[in-house]
């Protein structure tokens, strides 16, 4: 985790960046580096967790090379998330492109002081430092050439970190688990569908079924989720395998039957199986809702 935070930063300094997240390069990581021109810190598993005031300003996106918008943010921001030794840690920040400051409690900065976060009220901010041996403190000058060499390197990077993480996967999960989670077919809100579910599983995520119909036949499915990779694994087979069957066809498919068109889930990933289905229900119930009015 060390190394790719170095990387990222190394990649965030190279497109003087101020902010990078591990999913911009090809990592799926909750992963976040932040330089403001203080010290350089990064943030496991960053959520907010208290905003106030509001502010619109110039941003770019690393992602998007050489297009910038007005984007409009938070002036002061609570974020709670873990360091790289995996202790959580609270970070505050104010401030815009402008001038922003991320500092802790009860520092001054210049306009108010900074406050206790109401969730962590006896928590010391604590600043996480990313010591990158071989780079000295601050952003360094870079030539052309060094840019390139250094893009090149972590890109390599990327994909031998990338090609871990899927045999790590495919020791757990099915092939077309595994296919299905990182290709999804079928990934999208629809725009006015004839039919679509939402159901928020006890497990945390959400899925949303759309269909389009012709007549009572499904001829399109497409789902979104914020859930875990078997989750959008189920999610992505599922949408496949409706499509062309009648509502009524649809309406008898049973999580047991998308189990076995991925070759099966661990027992701790089952209800994943079982919130695609019940969104699925819920979709086409909701044509049936509509038809009644």
């Amino acid at each position: 985790m060390q190394r790719l935070a170095c990387r990222m930063l190394e990649t965030m300094y190279a497109a003087s960046g101020v902010g990078l997240a591990a999913p911009q390069v090809g990592v799926r990581k909750r992963v976040i580096v932040v330089d403001v021109g203080e010290n350089p810190i990064a943030l496991v598993n960053p959520t907010i967790a208290t905003t106030e005031g509001e502010q619109v300003g110039l941003e770019g996106c690393l992602s998007v090379p050489d297009l910038v918008g007005e984007v409009r943010r938070a002036e002061w921001v609570v974020v709670n998330g873990c360091n790289l030794q995996g202790q959580p840690i609270t970070v505050e920040g104010e401030g815009g492109p402008a001038g922003p400051r991320i500092a802790a409690r009860g520092r001054s900065s210049g306009r108010r002081p900074i406050r206790r976060s109401p969730h962590r009220p006896h928590a010391p901010v604590e600043r996480e430092r990313v010591e990158c041996s071989g780079r000295e403190r601050g952003r360094p000058h870079l030539t052309r050439e060094q840019q390139s060499d250094m893009a090149t390197d972590f890109d390599r990077f990327v994909d031998e970190l990338q090609q871990q993480i899927i045999e790590q996967a495919r020791a757990v999960y099915s092939d077309k688990v595994v296919e299905a989670f990182y290709h999804p077919r079928n990934l999208g809100r629809m725009p006015e569908p004839d039919a679509c579910g939402v159901v928020h599983g006890w497990c945390g995520d959400t899925m949303e079924i759309y269909l389009r119909l012709n007549g009572e036949r499904i001829e399109q499915a497409s789902f979104m989720t914020d859930g875990c990779g078997p989750t959008v694994a189920c999610g992505s087979k599922l949408t496949t395998m409706v499509c062309g069957m009648s509502l009524e066809e649809a309406g008898g498919t049973r999580p047991e039957d998308l189990l076995d068109a991925l070759g099966g889930l661990p027992e701790e990933s089952v209800h994943c199986a079982e919130l695609a289905v019940n969104t699925l229900l819920e979709a086409i119930a909701s044509r049936s809702q509509v038809e009644g009015q």
